[in-house]
């Protein structure tokens, strides 16, 4: 074979394998359900909202009450969601998410036990996808949602308080901490007593518990990755940070003994004041890996 006949039949080999991969391109759709369904689950909460909210004198009818929003896998695009207002019990959905290939779209539907099911869209935006109901439904079904890499915002239900807009959830992350009292620093070989166990989310998350003093104390520990809606002087811009607070409660009124803070998506942060030592971190020392 002659160099100008290898060179046609590669062109034509390398022409069909393009075709191939041409054929191959899947709808806008299929990918936009691959992002919608890794970005859902997970903890959402939206005490930054709450605290802001009260910080900045939004009027008292129309601040958002606290909620939180677990969603878990619960197979092949479908998802169990609890929901949490007010730190009341769980109401529980189910989401179904699929595929409208002649519309080329992503469609869900929402489910809850004794009430009509909802079919809403899912629309890609900048950097974040909305979904919106097909057609009105029940009073108990959010008017639609909005989801990005670190926020869940959901619309009230026409049964909720429409005049006051979205609950603007933040994304979580779990934390894991330990108080000591005394704190220990300096090297100092002094006997002190560990609370150990507390489980903490970074979305203003608190565990509150008693000293084993005589009498006891009630302390709290809390996290909050704050999430700066205002500037805390004109003309500044205020970063946001990732904060641990140390409070107490005595004779039925919460006091603050003292916060620390740092970078917001620090993966541990910690306070010592000397008499109290707080650390919450995602990744315990035991297991960190060595590095210079």
């Amino acid at each position: 074979m002659n160099i100008n006949r290898l060179v046609v039949c590669l062109g034509a080999l390398l022409m069909s394998l393009q075709v191939a991969a041409q054929g191959e391109d899947s709808l806008r759709s299929e990918r936009d359900l691959q992002v919608v369904t890794q970005l859902l689950p997970g903890i959402y909460a939206n005490g930054n909202q709450a605290y802001f909210e009260r910080r900045t004198g939004v009027a008292e009818e129309l601040r958002h009450g606290g909620l939180r929003v677990d969603i878990s896998t619960a197979g092949d695009n479908r998802f169990d969601v609890a929901v949490r207002e007010n730190g009341g019990g769980p109401g529980r959905y189910q989401m179904a998410l699929a595929v409208e290939p002649d519309r080329d779209q992503v469609k869900m539907t929402l489910s809850q036990q004794d009430q009509p099911d909802c079919l809403y869209t899912w629309i890609r935006e900048a950097q974040q996808f909305r979904a919106v109901p097909d057609a009105p439904c029940g009073e108990t079904m959010p008017l639609g949602f909005v989801l990005g890499s670190r926020q869940f915002w959901v619309e009230p239900s026409t049964g909720g308080n429409r005049a006051a807009g979205a609950y603007q959830l933040h994304r979580s992350r779990s934390f894991s901490c330990y108080v000591d009292i005394p704190g220990v620093g300096g090297g100092r070989d002094i006997p002190y007593e560990r609370y150990e166990g507390i489980e903490l989310h970074d979305q203003w998350d608190a565990h509150w518990f008693e000293t084993r003093e005589s009498p006891p104390r009630k302390l709290g520990i809390s996290l909050a990755l704050v999430d700066w809606p205002i500037n805390n002087y004109h003309g500044v811009f205020t970063r946001d940070s990732l904060v641990i607070y140390v409070s107490e409660e005595v004779d039925g009124e919460r006091k603050e003994h003292g916060y620390a803070f740092t970078v917001p998506y620090a993966d541990r942060v910690g306070i010592n004041l000397k008499w109290l030592l707080a650390s919450c971190f995602m990744t315990p020392n035991s297991e960190a890996t060595p590095s210079m």
